[in-house]
């Protein structure tokens, strides 16, 4: 691995060919958990840093670990301890936010990018919504004109602007995530 951050060197472990979808997991989940390894003996500091993909996160996991989120834990501490202070640059890639248990959830909000995609789950576009989306308190949904009247007849007294409220505008966030294009990004 040594010689691979050396020379600066790509290495794709491509295992779609394995059919078999628990010796994949194994596999995929042998190699997530020897990179780690790694990580955790690289010495903190200026070094040179380095990529590391995941293409399809929820291959890593297992029924197991969704429950207890083990893997959840190791993910935490890859992306706010280990890659932050030995100069690893990770890109993490699912398909749906349910397909991951919540703490997960959380824990891949605090890595610095997001790219979003559409999505078809409504409660993962919300929380999703809720998290990158600006919520104004006070963004403009119309402006209601209050009428009355005087001796020569109705008349419009002002203007009364009625807000979104944040409810409405998580609404309006999440519509917009779930009306992408498939293959294009917030």
């Amino acid at each position: 691995m040594e010689e691979v951050a050396r020379k600066r060197m790509t290495v794709l472990l491509d295992f779609r060919g394995e059919t078999n979808v628990e010796r994949r997991r194994f596999k995929t989940r042998w190699v997530y958990e020897w990179f780690l390894a790694y990580v955790r003996r690289r010495p903190t500091g200026s070094l040179r840093g380095f990529g590391f993909v995941i293409d399809e996160l929820t291959e890593l996991t297992n029924q197991a670990a969704l429950e207890h989120d083990l893997f959840g834990q190791d993910l935490d501490e890859l992306i706010n301890v280990l890659a932050r202070g030995r100069s690893i640059y990770l890109t993490l890639a699912h398909q749906e936010m349910f397909q991951l248990p919540p703490a997960t959830q959380k824990t891949l909000l605090t890595c610095g990018t997001q790219i979003l995609g559409t999505t078809a789950d409504i409660g993962a576009a919300k929380y999703l919504a809720e998290q990158f989306f600006d919520l104004d308190p006070h963004r403009i949904k119309r402006l209601e004109k209050v009428w009355g009247h005087d001796e020569f007849g109705p008349m419009i007294l002002e203007e009364r602007q009625v807000d979104y409220s944040l409810e409405e505008q998580i609404l309006l966030g999440a519509q917009e995530l779930m009306d992408l294009v498939p293959s294009s990004f917030s």
